[in-house]
């Protein structure tokens, strides 16, 4: 029987890391596992969102409303006044014919100059 002989260099061997190569596959897998994972993680928050949180936010406000039900008495006095003054604000205003054109420029001498 032959013992064989263990050296330094074949643990160095066993222990060190292999060739990059050897674990593309593996890289690629784990990519494809991590981005899976985080697909599903938001798909599954927006199906907790749309099926769950805004039920809860659409039953909360049907509840507030049926529970505000009621009639307010319009006061038509000042109802009749805000539609005049709605009225008076869309109506144009005609624009006088002696405005004074911004777009034109009269020199006029001043007294030092002469003519």
């Amino acid at each position: 029987m032959s013992m064989n002989k263990i050296t330094l260099a074949d643990i160095w061997k066993k222990l060190a890391p292999p060739d990059k190569n050897n674990y593309l596959g593996w890289r690629i897998a784990s990519i494809l596992t991590a981005g899976l994972i985080t697909l599903a993680l938001m798909l599954t928050a927006f199906f907790v969102y749309n099926n769950i949180y805004n039920t809860l936010a659409n039953a909360c406000s049907i509840i507030n409303l049926n529970s505000e039900l009621g009639m307010d008495i319009v006061d038509m006095d000042n109802f009749y006044k805000t539609a005049g003054i709605i009225d008076a604000k869309k109506k144009l205003t005609p624009i006088p014919p002696t405005v004074r054109n911004i777009f034109t420029y009269y020199s006029t001498p001043s007294s030092t100059t002469k003519i």
